[in-house]
């Protein structure tokens, strides 16, 4: 079940990279974690204060600490896409 949902979220984003039309979309990828203000990429320099403007996909509950996959679009929105979760350091 978890290898048909990892390929479904790969399409997912090949589809969302290629588009509706022949002109690629560029979307970036990045982790992040859940703060109380908002969402804090990994790539913010440490100390930044989390972002408060950004979209989460339906269905997606997250939690203050939970990390999360992230993708910015053309028009430089940030989307929380899915919860990261499993053993590691990188996980929540």
């Amino acid at each position: 079940m978890k290898q048909d949902g990892r390929k479904n979220f790969i399409r997912m984003i090949e589809q969302i990279s290629k588009g509706n039309n022949s002109s690629a979309v560029n979307i970036t990828a990045e982790l992040g974690t859940m703060k109380a203000g908002g969402v804090l990429p990994d790539s913010y320099p440490e100390g930044s204060e989390p972002d408060d403007d950004y979209l989460v996909l339906s269905g997606i509950e997250t939690a203050e600490g939970d990390r999360v996959l992230l993708i910015w679009t053309d028009a430089e929105e940030l989307i929380v896409v899915g919860k990261v979760e499993g053993g590691g350091d990188d996980a929540g």
